[in-house]
């Protein structure tokens, strides 16, 4: 599981990700049992310990990003409210089905 990557390097990661955060030292960092936290008033963001997936909650926008699978300098994954970014929406999903059965059933 690694080691817990603290407050800095989970603020890099999410600036890296182009996130604007608060200031360092507005938020509380708590660790406990492989899981960070950094909360302040606006933002809750939760970390596993060696940071493989990395999540931030926007409290006010009912918003989610959650990052998966760092490789040493991004995240592979992105989702947001739990649908993978790039990701085609279910609607458009089934558009596409409906196209391919009226080209095939006429």
């Amino acid at each position: 599981m690694g080691k817990y990557i603290g407050k800095r390097e989970i603020c890099k990661r999410l600036k890296t990700e182009n996130h604007q955060l608060p200031k360092l030292n507005d938020m509380i960092y708590t660790k406990y049992e492989g899981t960070e936290w950094l909360d302040d008033r606006y933002i809750h963001i939760t970390c596993q310990r060696g940071g493989d997936w990395l999540m931030i909650t926007y409290k006010n926008e009912k918003k989610t990003d959650l990052y998966v699978g760092y490789d040493g300098h991004k995240y592979v994954d992105h989702y947001i409210n739990g649908v993978l970014e790039g990701a085609p929406s279910p609607i458009q999903i089934l558009e596409k089905l409906e196209a391919m059965e009226r080209e095939l059933f006429g």
